[in-house]
């Protein structure tokens, strides 16, 4: 027993030492993780009850059967053009094969789903947040704030919706989007778009520092791997790939570049298979199939596409008028978002340099600005809002503790940039510019 004791005593010590050795702010930010899977349970367990569900199958607007059914199809070597990416389908691909020969989507297939988007990505996910935070702000307090908040959001879902008749139908159908408990594949597109701005982030102020051609490649690996989830979120990589260019020439371009076709590679033969072309979006490209004829599917021609793409400025007036013409109080948080955002612009263009305005601001406004003129986000804007949501919380949490005259950078031993005593870099300018 005493020598049970003494192990047990070392194991604990053990841990203990390493802990200490994890820096502060990654401590806050497992525990804000482990804060998020917890409250997953809570909603799993039906601590808090979300009415429209069947045990692990929460509401999740269709996509859920349109992912397995290609996935189905791929496994009878029959795969069929969809609007869809392959992303999700191809992470439920081995549990349907496992489950063969059922041919519909049950409880059993949904779980290990769950388990992949709600569990694993979305408690990463807060990590993410709090590292991009603190990489591009170099504050550990913005950090915390930040991963504290989107680590919560679920749970907030949940309450928002106290005041209105339909809060039941308005808790189920939402919380399972922000919370990533379905097979949705927003939830899976923003882990991978966070991840490739983390990793483009570790480089910002030394493009030669240990490991950044590494880091470029997963960046670039990671923007693929996005891309084949959610084609919404092309505007974003693209910026991404604008940033690596400007950041890092011409070389750590092309090293972004082949991590994103690599990953890349399966939706490309899925396009082939189907649309008869490698590069195809499936808004777009299922628009060209004829009925019953998929050999047809990618042939019409550019004038065709041009003008059936999901997104223009005519769209953009019809979302305006249609959502303010219902809740004309909307007006009200669309003029304080647009007064923050403008606070945040003058904030970051201030105290930052070029590449954490792209990195932080570039990026979500890319996406915010092309889906808010595309037709599919009138459907449902808090679901399309999703990739951009991590981003404006940091950059919330940047415009509140600078309103409030808090020195957010006083935790971290960093100056603010361009302050007192230390030169400002904030007008430096593009490599080769």
């Amino acid at each position: 027993m005493t020598s049970l004791t003494q192990s047990d005593n070392k194991l604990l010590e053990s841990l203990k030492l390493r802990w200490q050795a994890i820096t502060r702010l990654d401590r806050g930010l497992l525990l804000l993780v482990a804060l998020r899977i917890g409250i997953v349970l809570i909603f799993l367990l039906n601590v808090l009850p979300l009415e429209r569900r069947y045990g692990w199958y929460l509401q999740h607007g269709g996509d859920q059967e349109i992912f397995f059914d290609m996935a189905y199809a791929i496994l009878r070597g029959e795969p069929e053009p969809e609007l869809v990416g392959l992303g999700s389908a191809l992470v439920m691909l081995p549990f349907v094969w496992l489950a063969t020969p059922a041919s519909t989507l049950d409880q059993s297939l949904i779980v290990p789903i769950v388990i992949i988007n709600g569990f694993i990505l979305g408690g990463l996910s807060v990590w993410l947040v709090g590292r991009l935070a603190k990489t591009t702000l170099r504050s550990d307090r913005i950090a915390l704030w930040s991963a504290g908040l989107w680590a919560v959001l679920p749970l907030v879902t949940y309450f928002a919706f106290f005041w209105h008749p339909e809060s039941a139908l308005l808790r189920s159908a939402n919380v399972p989007k922000i919370g990533w408990l379905n097979s949705l594949s927003d939830g899976p597109a923003t882990f991978w778009v966070l991840l490739a701005a983390t990793l483009m982030a570790a480089n910002l102020h030394n493009d030669r520092m240990p490991g950044y051609f590494f880091k470029l490649l997963g960046a670039g690996a990671a923007m693929g791997i996005a891309f084949t989830f959610r084609v919404h979120i092309a505007p974003m990589l693209a910026v991404l790939g604008i940033y690596a260019f400007l950041a890092h020439g011409l070389r750590g371009f092309l090293v972004t570049l082949i991590g994103a076709i690599f990953t890349y590679v399966p939706q490309a033969m899925y396009n082939m298979a189907v649309f008869n072309t490698p590069v195809a979006i499936g808004y777009i490209a299922y628009g060209t199939c004829i009925e019953g004829s998929v050999v047809a599917c990618g042939r019409a021609p550019l004038s065709f596409i041009l003008r059936n793409l999901p997104f223009s400025p005519s769209h953009l007036i019809d979302n305006f008028a249609y959502h303010l013409g219902r809740r004309w109080w909307l007006v009200f948080p669309l003029l304080g978002a647009t007064a923050g955002g403008l606070g945040v612009t003058w904030l970051l263009w201030k105290r930052y340099t070029w590449r954490e305005v792209i990195l932080i601001f570039g990026v979500p406004l890319s996406y915010a600005g092309i889906i808010a003129a595309s037709w599919p986000s009138s459907y449902d804007p808090i679901r399309f809002s999703i990739p951009a949501m991590p981003f404006a919380i940091i950059l919330g949490v940047l415009l509140v503790f600078t309103l409030l005259g808090k020195d957010y950078h006083a935790d971290t031993g960093h100056r603010r940039p361009g302050g007192r005593g230390q030169p400002s870099d904030s007008r430096a300018a593009p490599p080769g510019s």
